[in-house]
């Protein structure tokens, strides 16, 4: 998931830091998760849909180019994650100004290669040879109209949409692999889900309170907790 930049607010007068922290949401990790939890965690539902299962085990890098200082996002991200069955997904983040965007998936089979397109058009399966043996025609609709209807769909006919899990192991999914870029080491699934005690959330919140000043991740100094 690959974009330009993105918005950044500044502070107003008589803001506390809570109330500054909520404005400016998005460059606060606590808050977002930073754009591999926010925004690129569609694509690794999508992977992880395809796979069948989360990942075992995620080994990443990252950094930040283009962050305004007081910025707690890095700019970019790319992870290694290994699925059972020895199947590995190369996933890469990133929003920096000025580059080219790119949202998209491709699967690699044993029969041939899906592209999987975040627009209304443009995915097709290709078979070994590179021939075209599918491919997405006519316009889908607007997913946020598409996701609205489906949940007006399931009350009236009664057929309820539950989708924890598979949330669930996503959100997962995006949380281990910013872990493993973060601290440069190799996180685990069972490490997270059975042994990790981070907590992002700030004690003592109040409105009107004080915060800690915004640190960043630094790998090799940033702890796996």
């Amino acid at each position: 998931y690959c974009s330009t930049g993105i918005w950044f607010k500044n502070r107003e007068p008589g803001m506390s830091d809570t109330e500054y922290q909520l404005f400016n949401w998005m460059h606060y990790i606590w808050l977002s998760g930073d754009q591999i939890a926010e925004q690129a965690v569609h694509n690794i539902d999508a992977i992880n849909w395809v796979m069948g299962s989360p990942p075992v085990s995620a080994y990443g890098s990252g950094g930040r180019f283009t962050r305004p200082e007081g910025s707690e996002m890095w700019d970019s991200v790319s992870i290694d994650y290994e699925y059972p069955g020895n199947r590995m997904l190369s996933f890469h983040c990133r929003q920096i100004p000025g580059t080219q965007s790119d949202n998209g998936n491709v699967i690699y089979g044993t029969e041939g290669t899906m592209y999987i397109s975040a627009m209304s058009v443009g995915s097709k399966l290709l078979d070994r040879s590179g021939k075209e043996i599918w491919s997405q025609e006519g316009s889908i609709s607007d997913a946020y109209q598409q996701e609205h209807k489906d949940l007006i769909d399931s009350i009236r006919e009664g057929k309820p949409i539950v989708e924890f899990q598979q949330t669930a192991e996503s959100s997962l999914t995006a949380v281990m692999g910013r872990m493993a870029a973060y601290t440069g080491t190799k996180v685990t699934w069972d490490f997270v889900t059975k042994e990790s005690q981070l907590d992002l959330f700030p004690k003592d919140l109040s409105w009107n309170g004080d915060l800690p000043e915004p640190r960043y991740a630094v790998p090799g100094q940033t702890k796996l907790v």
